[in-house]
């Protein structure tokens, strides 16, 4: 499925290793950031 954009601009596939790292990098972000701001919330009453 490429898009005449990516033909223009020469864009490829990207490989899924690639893909997977990159979740896991977002999910080891998100996931603690979270959690800190939880418990920043729940002693930090507004």
């Amino acid at each position: 499925m490429s898009s005449r954009c990516s033909k223009i601009f020469g864009f490829q596939p990207l490989p899924l290793s690639f893909v997977l790292v990159l979740g896991a990098i977002v999910a080891l972000y998100v996931i603690p950031a979270e959690n800190v701001k939880r418990v920043f919330y729940n002693r930090v009453k507004f």
